[in-house]
């Protein structure tokens, strides 16, 4: 047990150096692109990237959850087929990917802004080819951090030297993702160096019950991104780009503070995993702790930036986002929701491989989503969505609160 606290905190500590420079490049490059690209092209950079988000989760199926658990949970001689089989698989579900996109690009009409979709195209790649999953399931992440800040700070450069102007947007977006195609290359490159017997021709049984075990996994987040990113591409179809460019300028910083969570989340997961085996009463102690550390340290968090929104909005994006700053308020609860339900779903349910009931709690808030966001958009744009975010969010906590209480689990 000593030996896994001691593995914790260096797989927290990397976590932490991760996600200080990942924060350091967003709030250098983030407000530079909204100033240099204002509002309905920003919008329109955002629109895309959601599509090309939807992409890249196909690709993932599931894996950057699954596949952790799974190492954590499987024998020295095991890791080999596993890890093949997950990574063939990945490769193999972005080729597909990249031929919808391609297809997709030729489809759609001119002027559309669609061909940014082929200047995102090294995120798909790059992000089936990074085994972060890997270095995560044997919870050795210092390598995460070495690769990743590398390629980040090459990216932020990159935006930084091409994009001056509203004409350079493609440039924007290729930025933007090529961090993770550099990541891959290197990652895959020190692996064939260094642990050379992990590449194996990956059986198509090994890889069936790859796919079989991850569905229910990418179900939920795929209904998961339906109330989060997903929510943009209606919001783009009832109004214009500059509302669209107002709500995501809001989104993104959100999103960067949610982001607060994901080097406990990513550090913690495969600890969870092996006590969830091993102990189930250790596992239970551990999370019901947790739960008050995160929600305590997220809820701070979700007061701060309600109480300083204007200020935010303001120094990071300028006064050309005025309509941000009301969304901005609105949407400071959605890091202390996440948090819980963090803790709650993924840490728990997932851990204790709980999957079925993780899904429905997560299709139920979609369809929730569904049925009422067109509504809330149309009597108020941005500001209605971000309410309907916030509606979700507390259903998706409550609900997996609930149930786990009658489990016995965390709460």
């Amino acid at each position: 047990m000593k030996l896994l606290h001691s593995a914790l905190k260096k797989n927290l500590l990397a976590m932490f150096t991760l996600k200080g420079a990942e924060y350091l490049a967003s709030f250098i490059t983030l407000p530079y692109l909204l100033r240099v690209l204002g509002p309905e092209l920003y919008g329109t950079l955002t629109f895309y990237q959601v599509v090309m988000g939807y992409v890249v989760l196909f690709a993932d199926y599931g894996f950057p959850l699954t596949a952790p658990r799974d190492l954590a949970q499987s024998s020295e001689a095991e890791i080999p087929r596993v890890f093949s089989a997950v990574l063939g698989t990945r490769l193999a579900l972005m080729a597909v990917g990249v031929a919808f996109v391609c297809g997709m690009v030729l489809l759609l009409p001119d002027g559309s802004g669609a061909e940014l979709l082929l200047w995102m195209l090294p995120a798909l790649i790059g992000g089936a080819m990074f085994p972060s999953w890997y270095f995560q399931g044997i919870q050795k992440m210092k390598y995460i951090t070495i690769l990743s800040v590398s390629a980040r700070c090459m990216g932020a450069a990159g935006v930084f030297l091409w994009v001056r102007g509203a004409q350079e947007v493609h440039w924007a977006a290729f930025f933007l993702a090529v961090p993770q195609l550099i990541a891959g290359i290197l990652a895959l490159g020190l692996l064939l160096v260094r642990a050379r017997r992990l590449f194996c021709r990956p059986s198509w049984e090994m890889m069936r019950r790859e796919l079989v075990g991850g569905w229910s996994v990418f179900l939920s987040t795929l209904f998961m991104q339906a109330y989060t990113n997903g929510n943009l591409l209606i919001l783009r179809f009832l109004t214009d780009d500059y509302v669209v460019g107002c709500y995501a300028a809001a989104h993104k910083f959100i999103e960067a503070v949610k982001g607060l969570l994901l080097p406990i989340s990513n550090a913690v997961y495969p600890h969870v995993s092996q006590l969830a085996m091993q102990s189930r009463r250790q596992a239970v102690s551990f999370l019901r702790r947790m739960l008050m550390m995160v929600g305590g340290g997220m809820g701070a968090v979700s007061v701060a930036v309600c109480a300083g929104a204007e200020e935010i909005v303001f120094l990071l994006m300028g006064r050309v986002y005025p309509e941000s700053v009301t969304i901005l308020r609105i949407l400071s609860l959605v890091p202390f929701l996440v948090g819980m339900s963090n803790v709650l779903g993924i840490q728990t349910m997932l851990a204790f491989r709980m999957q079925q009931l993780f899904q429905r709690i997560v299709m139920c808030s979609a369809v929730l989503n569904v049925c009422v966001v067109w509504w809330m958009i149309l009597l108020w744009q941005g500001a209605g969505l971000a309410v309907m975010v916030v509606v979700v969010e507390g259903f998706v906590t409550l609900a997996m609160g609930v149930l786990l209480h009658r489990a016995g689990l965390v709460v």
